[in-house]
């Protein structure tokens, strides 16, 4: 069972610890996990390290001493560019193509919402501003679910996504997607090894 033992606030530009652990006991979580982008969390996770009672003078300095820091944190995110979800290998391709870099997560939204507004006008064969075909879609993408680049889509009454997020691990100095299974490019590493 997961336990929740503290909660930190990090200033996202200066990566200066704002709160401590309240009641810490000194030791370290085994699996620890954040809940932001994945450089604000390294920030966080430094930050941790550096002020917790248990971990003074186990911390050294320097690039390689972060990498280890980091290394096995947790966080979410909403795609990866290696995942085998529908359609992501060729969102891939042709963002290199058109672009000439690497597709980021705000490109792999803008290309999911492609993807659901074309599967609900193939479903519901309208795609014109009138009420009644607005309604349609509406109806459609609300009760169906969609096979994205993020993974199978659905959403709640008032339009929310009810999944599509992936968790991401920092293993060997790179992010590795460790669930769902169908992202998977590396497996969960638990415990943490080596604050």
């Amino acid at each position: 069972m997961l336990e929740v033992v503290g909660r930190h606030q990090v200033a996202a530009q200066s990566g200066q610890h704002t709160g401590r652990r309240p009641g810490g006991s000194g030791d370290l979580p085994d699996l620890p996990v954040g809940l932001g982008q994945q450089v604000e969390l390294a920030r966080a996770v430094t930050a941790e390290a550096q002020v917790h009672p248990g971990v003074a003078g186990q911390v050294p300095h320097g690039d390689r001493a972060a990498a280890r820091v980091h290394q096995h944190v947790l966080s979410p995110v909403g795609w990866s560019a290696t995942s085998t979800f529908t359609g992501n290998e060729d969102l891939v391709k042709r963002y290199k193509e058109m672009f000439s870099g690497d597709p980021n997560e705000d490109a792999a939204n803008g290309y999911t919402v492609g993807q659901v507004i074309e599967a609900a006008v193939n479903a519901v064969k309208c795609a014109d501003p009138s009420k009644a075909c607005q309604d349609k879609l509406t109806e459609h993408i609300r009760q169906g679910t969609f096979q994205t680049v993020v993974g199978p889509l659905s959403f709640d009454d008032q339009g929310r996504p009810e999944q599509a997020h992936m968790i991401q691990q920092y293993v060997d100095g790179k992010i590795e997607i460790v669930l769902p299974e169908q992202a998977r490019t590396a497996g969960l590493v638990y415990p943490k090894r080596a604050w």
